[in-house]
């Protein structure tokens, strides 16, 4: 099996194939049972633990094939990497060989990374090429998280509208809220017990600002009580306001999204050719590294910014 193979979600095809050898030579598997192991990386549950084909038991090949299962809600649903190899028991002695590496890939982005393999790849100029995938699925994602920790909110939405959010209001006429694309139902608890008992009524007695930010593409981040609606957000208590809706935004920014990948590329390259964060060398001998964040991307990333600076 090669070290690492390529599938795509929901795909079966082909099979998993190996010829089980000791020292180099294929070993005889008259006496002995196989089994496939698979699990994901980073994890310890096993996706699939069954028993393998064997082809041809003096040639030591065996295969297994893989089911309706594991493509429909099993090993092969979702995008990941898996870390696949065999069991061999002989006369109950267990051996585990040929431990490999699987990319299951998905034809649809994967909604919470702001770039994309194959647009990173071009701007990479490595397109047609695949020796890197894996790095740099792993950096995108990094990439975006960076961006979110960066900016202190996060550029993918939910995937519904029934997400709920609490929160603990400062002032009674007005509350800052996450990112917001869809409102649901907001409703107050005005005798802190935890029951909602006030549903409000939007352009009655709240509206969501900036107002025109659906129209800009934009989330709403803030709730502002109407002077003659019928609530005030209750300030005595903890957690007394609670939102359903759907949060995050509806598309990525396109500043985001080049921010990304210059944070993945920069990711890339620590990763495969700069040990330690040196990136170089200056012409007096001294270590040149890396900086913590390129001035580019915090320009591009500013005006997305909700983290608050004390002085």
């Amino acid at each position: 099996m090669p070290n690492t193979v390529t599938y795509y979600v929901g795909n079966r095809d082909p099979s998993i194939t190996e010829t089980i050898t000791v020292g180099g030579l294929p070993f005889d598997l008259t006496s002995s049972s196989v089994k496939f192991k698979v699990r994901a990386l980073g994890s310890s549950t096993l996706l699939v633990d069954a028993a393998a084909t064997v082809v041809s038991a003096p040639a030591g090949t065996v295969r297994y094939d893989w089911t309706a299962a594991d493509a429909a809600t099993g090993a092969l649903s979702a995008a990941r990497s898996l870390i696949v190899w065999w069991e061999v028991t002989t006369t109950s002695k267990i051996q585990d060989v040929g431990e490999a590496l699987i990319q299951v890939l998905a034809h649809a982005p994967t909604s919470r990374d702001y770039a994309e393999l194959e647009d990173l790849k071009k701007t990479l100029t490595l397109d047609g090429l695949s020796f890197a995938d894996l790095d740099i699925r792993e950096v995108i994602t990094a990439a975006s998280r960076k961006v979110d920790e960066h900016t202190g909110r996060r550029f993918w939405a939910d995937a519904d509208a029934t997400q709920v959010r609490h929160y603990s209001p400062d002032y009674s006429d007005r509350l800052w809220i996450d990112d917001l694309v869809t409102l649901t139902t907001l409703k107050t608890d005005d005798s802190g017990d935890g029951t909602f008992e006030n549903t409000w009524t939007l352009n009655t007695d709240f509206t969501l600002e900036p107002l025109n930010a659906a129209a800009d593409s934009e989330p709403w981040t803030t709730i502002c009580v109407h002077p003659s609606g019928n609530f005030y957000f209750p300030v005595s208590y903890p957690r007394s306001v609670e939102i359903t809706g759907k949060f995050g935004w509806n598309a990525v920014p396109a500043q985001v999204k080049t921010a990304t990948k210059m944070v993945a590329h920069r990711y890339l390259k620590r990763l495969r050719e700069a040990p330690h964060g040196v990136v170089g060398f200056g012409l007096d001998g001294a270590v040149v590294r890396m900086q913590s964040l390129d001035p580019d991307v915090e320009q591009l990333l500013e005006p997305f910014s909700r983290r608050v600076l004390v002085a």
